[in-house]
């Protein structure tokens, strides 16, 4: 066949075929992986390394797919010595007028299977079936038929290689990968029949450590110029001894990592070995020149002879990690990065984040551990600002060693567990500050410390306890305040042992408030059955600033975070706002935010059981029917009292033993799947049949709060058979104390509410008045002004827009279906202390309305509407 001259032809067009319809005989193989833009080869299922000599590292076509769609990363197959091959064309396009070389036209059009352009644009990929015997020792191709000037370049591989995708398919070639019969005729009239290689001396009789042996395999086995270069082919450089000498040398600089002994031992092995190595070029061989002038050049090095994966730029010396290289005198130099090594000990996800816990091994100094965000390897203050806290560790190195020092974390092994910043009850385990209590052998979460204040005050650290103080404690925790009153209290820490499984049931949690006149021993209550569920005694200030609570309610899930010292009367305003505010959003485990957009938001979810201590009750309707609310009485502490006494044998009783017994038995529980939600439920159905009939929903589970927490209470007592003093009659009558907070008297009707709401929507225009020229609006006053004012309402306007406000503005108030309104308000017009005058009085403009006597509906609710009486008397 004639020489193909090394001229140029137009360009060849992409087709615009998608990605999916491409390649389909291989996307059914399990050889995918992603590849980084830094030709990082990854395992999409793990996110570690993949490997091209392990195909467990190696998944499916879709997976890496849609692992790629999220990262960005190409997709790369593994060759496994199938009859697939992958033919790779380089230097043959210039990627600004897309001109290609005739040569790689007439491989292209030859070989007639799928091709596409490479990533950088200068060449192309093919990827085709059939049969080719590779050269063992890959030459130099025919100059006539391609140009060798570096520029361009043909490489063949059929195994042990990922071939990485564009997709950027080329037109009026295959869709799909074609066979080839002729493949090796192609391949022998660009590369010519294999040449002879040169016999290697062996091993056996010459000093050559293991180490040494094991570079040379492995340069071997990765650098077909390599082979050829020590086997003496000069070819490439034409027929130059000393340039090929210089070529492998400086190969040797980059496997040996610039170890110039064992540089010299391998080269004296090679088939390029001659006497001239060892001639004398004034005070030194030509050799050890030619040594230093291959490691002078040399920037990147093999990191398998470091301890280090083979593609980072970094080597690993004395417990530091650096960079070789030489002084102005040649000599070399190890340049430091880090005075640290690195370890991952865990990688860590949590809400669609993922963190690793690193151990930091400094070379003269404290081993530590942070946790930190994959992103501090993005820019080098932040990587010093939370890797290098101790005066031990030091980074001085660039941005640029960054993703290296990422790769070196990257490659390492570590379990995968759930990271969380919440103290607390997590999928039957219980994960608290120091550590992680699991009914298994293994944990599957750990605590990610943010800085909250409550992580300090945790004081469970093991599950080690005294089952006899357990035991006197069950015994004794009942006796130290009054029955009823105290029962309430101790039902709900019980019960909150299990908060995260009753918010799952319920969407939401109630508080504890408990109310008593100075030295009804509020305080000092609370500091016992505080520490008697883990925590240190202390309460927390209810005027803390907005984000110290934040952090406070959303740091645990199943230890009630204290207030003391609750004093509305003795707040200011926006403080106990405020707190209140958030205090409805851990009820309803809302998420409240820190920072700013513009600068990344914090996302905090406030979970925290809340129990509140102070002279005055909890304020707000809504938190008072969500409150589970007692009163202490100052007779119960004094001296010679049987709960005085009580009281002041369990203080010399060590308390953390029932919080690490409660503990594990909820663990235990938990893990027995023991049907929770049935036993609930029956709760529940029990405390429905004491409360009043007006006593709704919210406060419902306030009292079954107290019921289930007793039934937790005495099956602990169970297990280590402590004698019980608390009898059903006294919990159902602590349950009826309780509901009795709860009565009409004491606080607003659901009606009462809405109009509240109804008010503030008339006042702000959310609601419109009747427009008598065309009869739209949602409410009217009939005799404005007079002594028999009516406000008339819409109801089935109104309704609907009361319901968008309250969601729109983020208002925590519940609402009742319309038919509970509407039958509420039937029953009020009967009632002549009500407001309400007619549930359904005929309107002229609005049909059937709800009739309400407005000057006593602002008497009873304390609102006021004469700025809308002023603004429709000015209309």
């Amino acid at each position: 066949m004639s020489a193909i001259n090394n001229t140029t032809s137009d360009g060849l067009g992409v087709s615009g075929e998608r990605q999916e319809s491409l390649v389909e005989s291989l996307k059914s193989n399990g050889n995918w992986v992603a590849f980084t833009s830094d030709k990082m080869p990854i395992n999409a299922d793990t996110g570690s390394a993949a490997k091209i000599n392990d195909s467990s590292t190696w998944t499916g076509y879709s997976s890496v797919a849609d692992y790629c769609v999220d990262t960005g990363d190409y997709l790369g197959y593994a060759l496994d010595g199938t009859d697939l091959v992958f033919i790779d064309l380089d230097g043959c396009r210039d990627p600004e007028t897309g001109a290609v070389e005739d040569w790689a036209l007439d491989i292209i059009n030859r070989v007639d299977s799928y091709t596409e352009l490479s990533k950088s644009g200068t060449g192309f990929h093919i990827l085709v079936r059939g049969d080719v015997d590779l050269h063992k020792n890959k030459q130099k191709m025919d100059a006539e038929k391609v140009d060798v000037d570096k520029t361009s370049e043909i490489e063949v591989y059929v195994d042990g290689r990922f071939a990485i995708f564009t997709f950027d398919h080329i037109d009026d070639t295959p869709a799909d990968t074609t066979h080839c019969d002729n493949l090796q005729d192609i391949y022998t009239e660009y590369y010519g029949e294999e040449q002879e290689a040169s016999e290697t001396e062996g091993f056996d009789d010459v000093e050559v450590s293991m180490t040494a042996e094991e570079i040379l395999e492995k340069a071997k086995s990765s650098d077909e110029k390599f082979v050829s270069l020590w086997n003496g082919d000069k070819s490439m450089h034409s027929g130059d001894h000393s340039a090929a000498d210089l070529a492998l040398v400086s190969k040797l600089a980059f496997w040996c990592a610039c170890d110039t002994e064992m540089m010299d031992s391998l080269f004296r092995h090679s088939d390029l070995m001659r006497p001239k190595w060892d001639s004398m070029r004034g005070d030194r061989t030509y050799g050890e020149m030619t040594i230093e002038k291959a490691v002078q050049s040399t920037t990147d090095v093999y990191q398998g002879h470091t301890g280090l994966p083979d593609d980072i730029d970094l080597v690993l010396k004395d417990g530091c990690y650096g960079h070789l290289g030489t002084n102005k005198d040649g000599e070399g130099v190890f340049k430091e990065v880090t005075n640290f090594t690195l370890a991952r000990k865990e990688i860590l996800r949590e809400d669609g984040e993922q963190y690793v816990k690193l151990e930091v091994r400094p070379a003269n100094g404290q081993t530590f551990e942070v946790t930190v965000k994959p992103d501090v390897f993005n820019e080098a203050r932040t990587f010093k600002n939370s890797i290098c806290t101790r005066l031990s560790t030091s980074f001085s190195g660039s941005s640029h060693d960054l993703p290296e020092l990422r790769k070196i974390v990257l490659r390492q092994d570590s379990p995968e567990r759930m990271s969380t910043t919440k103290i607390g009850l997590h999928d039957g385990e219980f994960v608290s500050p120091s550590t992680t209590f699991s009914p298994n052998d293994e944990h599957t979460h750990v605590y990610r410390d943010t800085g909250a204040s409550v992580a300090a005050k945790i004081q469970i650290e093991d599950l080690d306890y005294d089952e006899d103080e357990v035991r006197e404690i069950l015994e004794l925790l009942p006796q130290i305040r009054d029955t009823e009153r105290w029962i309430p209290v101790l039902g709900y820490y019980y019960a909150t042992l299990f908060a995260p499984l009753i918010r799952d049931i319920e969407g939401e949690l109630p508080i504890l408030s408990v109310t008593g006149e100075t030295g009804a021993g509020k305080s000092a209550s609370f500091r016992v059955v505080s520490r008697a569920f883990g925590s240190d005694g202390t309460a927390f200030a209810v005027d803390s600033t907005k984000f110290a609570l934040i952090k406070q309610l959303s740091a645990i899930n199943n230890v009630p975070v204290w207030y003391d010292e609750y004093k509305p009367s003795d707040t200011q305003n926006y403080k106990l706002d405020r707190f209140q505010s958030l205090l409805r959003a851990a009820t309803n485990g809302r998420t409240e935010t820190r920072g700013q957009k513009s600068m990344g938001e914090e996302l905090f979810r406030l979970t925290a059981p809340v129990a509140i201590t102070g002279e005055q009750q909890i304020q707000g309707s809504a938190e008072q029917r969500r409150a589970i609310m007692t009163q202490f009485q100052r007779s119960t502490t004094d001296p010679g009292t049987p709960t005085q006494a009580a009281f002041t044998e369990i203080r010399q009783l060590n308390l953390n033993d029932h919080a690490k017994f409660s503990v594990e038995q909820v663990m235990q529980r938990v893990a027995s799947d023991e049907g929770f939600e049935e036993i609930w439920e029956r709760c529940k159905d029990h405390v429905r049949g004491l409360a009043d009939d007006d006593v709704g929903g919210l406060a419902i589970n306030a009292l079954a709060m107290v019921k289930f927490g007793m039934v937790v209470y005495r099956l602990l007592c169970d297990r280590v058979d402590a004698t019980q003093s608390v009898t059903n009659d006294d919990i159902d009558d602590a349950i009826d104390y309780v509901a009795a907070q709860k009565g009409v008297e004491n606080r607003k009707t659901h009606v009462d509410e809405l109009m509240e709401q109804v008010v503030r929507c008339i006042d702000n225009g959310e609601l419109n008045p009747l427009q008598k020229s065309n009869n739209r609006g949602d409410y009217t006053f009939i005799n404005m002004g007079e002594d028999n004012e009516e406000l008339r309402l819409k109801f089935s306007r109104m309704y609907p827009t009361v319901s968008k406000y309250l969601a729109d503005h983020n208002l925590d108030i519940d609402l009742l279906a319309p038919d509970d309104y509407k039958d509420r308000f039937g029953d009020m017009e009967t009632d002549e202390n009500s407001y309400v005058i007619d549930s359904s009085k005929q309107t002229r403009g609005l049909n059937r309305c709800v009739a309400i006597d407005a000057r006593a509906m602002e008497d009873k609710l304390d609102v006021d509407l004469d700025d809308v009486r002023q603004d429709l008397h000015t209309a």
